[in-house]
Parts: structure tokens; C-alpha cells; sequence
């Protein structure tokens, strides 16, 4: 039961490394002001195309004058 409890503990902190890894390379992509904005969208669609939603790079600004990550859910 011990060894269990201990393999689910350690695919929760893998889960929760991998969510921060994500969030990372996101952040790292949207930060580069040099891309083209298709080339945004083409990075982060390959990169989560597994996931459940799809996250869309948005040059909109937001009331606080910094750009928007937009986030849809997948069909």
C-alpha cells in the first residue's frame, strides 16, 4: 500500500514539474517579440497538441496595457 501511495505522489510532483515546464516554454515563446505572430500560433498549437484546450497568441491589450493569452477549448 506504501509503495502505491508512494508511485501516485511521484506522478502528482512529475505532473506538477511538467505543468510548470509548459507554462515556461509558453511564457518563453510569447516573450519573443521578434516572431511573427503565425509563427506564435504554429509553436503553441504543436507544442499542446495533445492537451485539452488550445492556447491562441492575442496582440490584444488588456486594461493594464499587457498582451492576452487566449485560451479555447479544443473541438
Amino acid at each position: 500500500m506504501t509503495n502505491m501511495l508512494d508511485f501516485l505522489n511521484n506522478v502528482q510532483g512529475i505532473q506538477h514539474i511538467q505543468q510548470q515546464i509548459n507554462i515556461t516554454c509558453i511564457e518563453d515563446l510569447l516573450s519573443k517579440q521578434t516572431q511573427i505572430d503565425s509563427q506564435y500560433y504554429r509553436l503553441l498549437s504543436s507544442y499542446l497538441q495533445d492537451a485539452q484546450i488550445k492556447i491562441v497568441y492575442s496582440k490584444c491589450k488588456s486594461n493594464y496595457d499587457q498582451e492576452e493569452i487566449v485560451i479555447q477549448e479544443n473541438d
